[in-house]
């Protein structure tokens, strides 16, 4: 729609322009003639149709401006439904994970020690943290998670190799628990390389499994939320 008025009005200007070219050329001979009425007449009519010509490309200029916005919004969120399905193919194949490994974990001292030993009575939120996850998606949850629950309630466990790197992570988020290293947890989705979060019970059972997106900050407080009602 937006195209054929754009075309009507590119055909309005061009009809406008050829008609002032003729009045101009009519002035100019009236002008010689000193016929000094009809000239301002015709003056008067080509400054009418200058006026309309300026109003016509104001409109499609305006009309360009909203048709790119409108391209931009498409596209945001033609790619947010992208990511969406991309999320829930991954949350389909892994959602029936339901125990863990008591795998080695290492500390950010280097020693190393049972994941089991991090566990009691009452369950954990494990926050794994991927060298190569979106780290928009790590910061805004971790943001929201602070104001649900204490450190003492949370477990984070990171692929990062080495104890400079994790440092530095640990300043971009905010992070003052301790960050645990290991490069796999031995579980299935650790070979998509995202950041994914689950409660954890001392018998190293694990549900709640969810993958947090920044662009999803609604559901992110959803599922604190439940967490909330379920720790």
């Amino acid at each position: 729609m937006s195209k054929l008025l754009m075309s009507f009005i590119f055909d309005a200007i061009n009809w406008k322009l050829k008609i002032m070219k003729k009045w101009l050329c009519k002035i100019c001979f009236l002008w010689e003639n000193k016929n000094r009425t009809v000239v301002i007449f015709l003056l008067v009519g080509l400054f009418v149709s200058l006026g309309f010509v300026y109003v016509l490309l104001v409109r499609n200029k305006r009309l360009n401006k909203e048709n790119r916005l409108l391209q931009r919004q498409y596209e945001a969120v033609d790619n947010a439904l992208f990511r969406m399905e991309e999320m829930q193919k991954t949350y389909l194949q892994y959602e029936n994970m339901k125990k863990i490994d008591d795998i080695d974990l290492k500390t950010e001292t280097d020693s190393i020690l049972k994941l089991s030993s991090l566990l009691d009575d009452k369950k954990k939120i494990v926050v794994r943290i991927s060298n190569a996850a979106c780290v928009s998606c790590i910061q805004d949850f971790c943001a929201v998670l602070f104001q649900y629950f204490s450190g003492s309630e949370i477990i984070y466990i990171s692929d990062y190799g080495s104890a400079k790197e994790l440092f530095f992570m640990k300043q971009i988020l905010g992070i003052e628990n301790q960050v645990y290293r290991v490069e796999a947890l031995k579980l299935p989705i650790d070979k998509e390389k995202k950041f994914y979060v689950f409660i954890i019970d001392k018998d190293l059972s694990i549900e709640k499994f969810f993958l947090p997106h920044y662009e999803q900050k609604g559901l992110m407080i959803y599922y604190l939320d439940l967490l909330k009602k379920t720790l």
